[in-house]
């Protein structure tokens, strides 16, 4: 289980991921437009089936960052700050995990974690090639 500001996201033993809480920036689950402020019971977001085995999830106040044991990053929520790195789109959110394309990362470097934070997201990176 792990929280962001005001809302909650739970992986299950078999990989399913439920969201439930404030739903500001669709961090917890987006069908249309009219979607609840509050999602009070735990829904499972049907959206990341097609991801693979996901190794962790992490959440910022209002966005959220899953990683999957293939090390591919996937993000959704608010992005009003960019938080989800989508620096290419006006749109302020995120409605549904979307993969990180990698393309502000060095070709030398590989990610070896993303930490969201309140309203922004850290990248780490390591070297590929030795000093």
């Amino acid at each position: 289980i792990k929280c962001g500001a005001f809302h909650s996201v739970v992986l299950d033993c078999n990989g399913l991921v439920y969201c439930f809480g404030y739903n500001l920036g669709y961090q917890c689950h987006y069908q249309n437009d009219d979607d609840d402020l509050n999602i009070s019971t735990p829904m499972i977001n049907n959206t990341l089936h097609n991801i693979g085995k996901i190794k962790s999830i992490k959440c910022g106040a209002f966005h959220n960052v899953i990683q999957t044991i293939n090390n591919q990053f996937y993000l959704w929520g608010d992005n009003r700050n960019h938080q989800c790195l989508k620096f290419d789109t006006k749109s302020q959110f995120i409605k549904i995990p979307t993969k990180y394309d990698k393309r502000d990362i060095p070709r030398d470097c590989q990610i070896i974690d993303i930490l969201p934070g309140f309203d922004q997201t850290r990248v780490f990176v390591v070297s590929k090639t030795p000093s």
